[in-house]
């Protein structure tokens, strides 16, 4: 994936890499889509290529501010 180099030092790609929460070559596709302008096309590749089985998570354990805020609506930025 060139993420190392000659003595096995991380490349800045391989940096930028380590920093991602997802698998290695899928952040290597967003990342070099990105530098292409395929930024679009390509994050929806990779969302549909890692191994999340469920991106909808909704947790009951709220807090009182949380669930105020939200009203009557399941966000998911509060949860």
């Amino acid at each position: 994936m060139q993420c190392l180099g000659i003595n096995d030092e991380l490349m800045p790609l391989g940096r930028i890499l380590a920093k991602l929460p997802i698998e290695p070559q899928i952040g290597r596709m967003m990342v070099l889509g990105n530098i292409l302008m395929l930024g679009d096309a390509l994050s929806t590749m990779a969302a549909i290529c890692s191994n999340i089985t469920d991106i909808f998570v909704f947790d009951h354990k709220m807090t009182p501010a949380q669930r105020a805020f939200s009203g009557n609506r399941c966000s998911d930025n509060l949860g």
